[in-house]
């Protein structure tokens, strides 16, 4: 039987190894070719912490099925420290073309 403090650890644990996970994966030569091109999942921050959070509690509930209730924090929290960690480049924003004035 899991007791909520079980629960709370696995959800930290999880977010930890979630994050750890995303970095490492993102730091293979093909991968990493991928993440400077801008190409999804793997260069997206949401995509790599739902990913790799439901990859790594999926573990975990396979052990013991009550962990899954800690996929949902955990993805909350690996999503809050991968944005922290790998932060957005400074500098110009994505290339979106302003509007035309009409008649021009």
């Amino acid at each position: 039987m899991l007791t909520l403090l079980d629960l709370a650890l696995f959800t930290l644990l999880a977010a930890g190894a979630a994050v750890g996970l995303a970095l490492a994966l993102r730091k293979v030569p093909v991968l990493r070719e991928m993440d400077e091109a801008g190409i999804k999942p793997i260069a997206c921050d949401l995509c790599m912490a739902f990913w790799c959070t439901l990859a790594v509690c999926a573990l975990g509930a396979w052990a013991d099925l009550g962990l899954a209730w800690a996929w949902m924090p955990s993805f909350a929290v690996a999503y809050t420290w991968l944005a922290r960690v790998n932060p957005m480049p400074e500098g110009e924003g994505p290339g979106i073309p302003d509007e035309e004035e009409p008649g021009r």
